[in-house]
């Protein structure tokens, strides 16, 4: 990717995440006030959780502009992989979050705690879901157009906050019937669903950090196999995410060919699996055909 198509790219991400950080902000500050003014602890920790998202974007901020920095000679790969990492302390915060919410409907269930709900609590909780659920899906469009790890992750973590809301909303319902009990009980519900939300943001994260395969080798194989002049192929790898992906190949040619003629069927087979898989870095090593078998698809090269 050209270093201009990397500024849009970190100008664009970085909007959004502002644009994420102010909204959670505001839903925080609307059940914070409410919960406090009526004493409601439930709404008062989903606030403090509306508040963690703000904290994940500011985390998310600071992750994609370090990642979005150019190559040097500390890190001649680039710094991509720093958003990836930040992907995970997004995790983390969810995580924490889903512990916070276990404590506090322990605390309830232990005290018997009894809210004082008014409409007025009904009315913020169904305003701020609905603002998350615009958030969530706005920022899922963002991560698919700029291909952003970070806006999945953080989007993943709005998500968790509806979840959340909505069981809120469900325990302040039951308990202005008069069932308090169930304050507690659908809380800890919810954090089954927060849990999940950080299953996916660890394992997306742990498939980039891992370098595990991005790409069939069979499609690599179609696609240099499509060039004249590749007798075979072999020991193909791939690794990476859909904004940059890398892929390292051994290709078999006639032995009796010229360099010159070797030197333009690489460069024919790097630009055909370029086009094939969006990979950004093409890496072909060319050898002469033998009479040896050839080794299997993505072996790696001893």
């Amino acid at each position: 990717m050209k270093q201009t198509d990397w500024k849009i790219r970190l100008r664009n991400v970085r909007r959004v995440l502002v644009q994420v950080m102010v909204m959670n902000i505001l839903v925080a500050l609307a059940k914070l006030v409410v919960g406090l003014l009526t004493n409601t602890l439930s709404m008062v920790a989903d606030g403090v959780h509306s508040l963690l998202d703000s904290l994940s974007n500011v985390v998310g901020l600071v992750g994609v502009t370090a990642g979005a920095r150019p190559p040097d000679s500390n890190h001649p790969y680039g710094h991509h992989k720093i958003e990836t990492l930040t992907s995970l302390v997004i995790g983390a915060v969810v995580i924490y979050t889903a512990i916070e919410i276990i404590q506090e409907s322990v605390a309830r269930l232990i005290h018997q705690q009894h809210p004082h709900i008014t409409f007025l609590n009904i009315v913020v909780m169904i305003v701020t879901m609905v603002i998350n659920v615009f958030v969530t899906a706005y920022e899922r469009r963002a991560a698919r157009r700029y291909n952003s790890d970070i806006l999945h992750a953080d989007s993943l973590q709005t998500q968790s906050d509806i979840f959340v809301s909505g069981g809120v909303l469900l325990a302040l319902a039951l308990a202005w019937s008069g069932a308090t009990i169930f304050d507690p009980i659908a809380a800890l519900a919810v954090t089954a669903a927060i849990f999940y939300s950080a299953w996916l943001i660890f394992k997306r994260a742990t498939r980039v950090l891992t370098d595990e395969t991005d790409i069939e080798p069979e499609q690599i194989e179609s696609a240099a196999l499509g060039v004249e002049g590749v007798l075979s192929v072999e020991k193909i790898r791939s690794r990476g995410t859909e904004k940059r992906r890398s892929v390292d190949l051994h290709i078999r040619v006639d032995p009796e060919i010229t360099l010159r003629k070797a030197h333009e069927i690489t460069h024919d087979v790097q630009r055909a699996v370029e086009e094939s898989t969006g990979a950004t870095d093409v890496i072909i090593h060319t050898e002469p055909q033998t009479s040896e078998p050839a080794e299997p698809l993505g072996q790696k090269t001893r």
